[in-house]
């Protein structure tokens, strides 16, 4: 992995174990989080080391919440950790199958607790808040879920899948309807 200054220029290189399968960029400390095959790291401005740990399952998807607090990650031992900015853990989320794809909705003036949609291999979505607590039901979507992006405002989020369409969502979890659709899966969407 390597973390690059704006000029382009290298500001540090280090490696996991494996394959990187994720990262994500903490919107308000500037640390890097990223997993893959067998560990994690967490990237920290102005640390002098490198905070790594082995994970016993691969590492699929990671997102870090809003405000900056805390990272998620989901993995293919059927589980989704939270961890504050420090990596203590704060919980685990025991789930039926692979987690895949994971996403904290938006804080707003009308929602100020974010929530972490998971998306799981047994074609379900399902809303935790930061304790680990299911908030609602878990929704059947009939597809594997691959990927999540809300829109800024949080109320509505595109859902790409095993199905081969981007679908849009409401922030509750309901169906609107189709986006778009392809010839294969759709294995990542971003809103601007």
């Amino acid at each position: 992995m390597i973390i690059w200054k704006s000029n382009f220029e290298p500001e540090l290189k280090y490696q996991h174990k494996g394959t990187i399968l994720c990262l994500a960029f903490n919107p308000v400390t500037s640390q890097i989080f990223s997993a893959g095959a067998s560990d994690y790291a967490l990237w920290t401005p102005d640390a002098a080391n490198i905070q790594k740990d082995n994970v016993p399952n691969k590492v699929h998807c990671c997102a870090w919440s809003h405000d900056g607090q805390f990272v998620a990650y989901g993995t293919a031992g059927n589980n989704v950790v939270i961890r504050d900015k420090k990596m203590q853990e704060k919980c685990e989320i025991k789930k039926p199958a692979a987690v895949w794809c994971c996403e904290w909705t938006p804080i707003t003036s009308e929602n100020s607790d974010s929530l972490l949609l998971v998306g799981c291999l047994d074609q379900t979505i399902g809303f935790y808040d930061v304790s680990g607590k299911r908030i609602g039901q878990t929704r059947n979507v009939g597809f594997d879920p691959l990927s999540i992006s809300f829109f800024s405002n949080g109320e509505f989020f595109v859902l790409g899948g095993s199905n081969n369409k981007a679908t849009l969502w409401s922030r509750e979890g309901g169906y609107i309807g189709v986006i778009c659709e392809d010839k294969s899966w759709v294995w990542s969407v971003k809103v601007k």
